[in-house]
């Protein structure tokens, strides 16, 4: 919804980056609300949001979900890719796009049983404006690396992967997982990049569960 107000647009073609825009306005939701300490969840593009959030409101958190996303900047491949869909976009071929990239938010094995959310997904993206999708693509291309951030957050933290996740390998997720043993790291084995959809009910009760343990204070940091 952000991507497709006018404003929201704005902001991310004049800043200096995705997370810059992202965590100045989570804060100023925060703000208007009146909360003092909540957990967020971040998925995929998200999850870098969530982490530039971390880096200057750490205290606002009672934790931390990185949801289908991890703490590396893009690799040199990804980049290439991202400013050849940049330029599809301002040629007026988002639709291309769109129909290319969504289906392969889910597993592969899975896209005839939720072919009705992958619907809703590609509707979702031909309705966000072509200015929007193009500066988040650049946005995501030109993030710093988090991993010494993620490193150093002390709130409890919890990293969920999709075994089946066409856009974060397996092999990368279990070395992201390694890699930070002080967070919870949680695999759903059905999951491609959309694990809400396609385990719902997994999905579910492990945020919910995380997020009662999370303002319980029982984790042991």
């Amino acid at each position: 919804f952000f991507l497709q107000a006018e404003d929201g647009i704005r902001d991310l073609v004049r800043s200096r980056g995705l997370g810059d825009v992202y965590k100045r306005q989570v804060n100023a939701v925060v703000h208007h609300l009146s909360i003092e300490k909540f957990v967020l969840v971040g998925h995929s593009m998200g999850g870098y949001a969530a982490l530039a959030f971390a880096s200057l409101f750490i205290k606002s958190l009672a934790g931390l979900v990185l949801f289908h996303s991890t703490p590396n900047p893009d690799t040199d491949e990804k980049r290439v890719h991202r400013e050849q869909e940049v330029h599809l976009v301002e040629q007026g071929k988002k639709e291309q796009i769109v129909r290319l990239s969504v289906p392969k938010g889910f597993a592969n094995d899975s896209l005839d049983k939720f072919s009705h959310w992958v619907d809703y997904a590609m509707s979702i993206g031909m309705r966000t404006p072509d200015a929007g999708i193009a500066a988040c693509l650049r946005g995501m291309s030109e993030r710093n690396d988090s991993n010494a951030l993620l490193a150093s957050i002390n709130v409890p933290t919890m990293l969920i992967f999709g075994s089946k996740d066409n856009h974060i390998a397996l092999p990368v997720a279990q070395a992201i997982a390694e890699r930070y043993p002080q967070h919870e790291s949680v695999f759903l084995e059905g999951s491609g990049h959309m694990g809400f959809f396609e385990e719902e009910e997994v999905a579910k009760r492990t945020l919910l569960d995380f997020n009662a343990r999370a303002f319980r204070g029982t984790f042991v940091l």
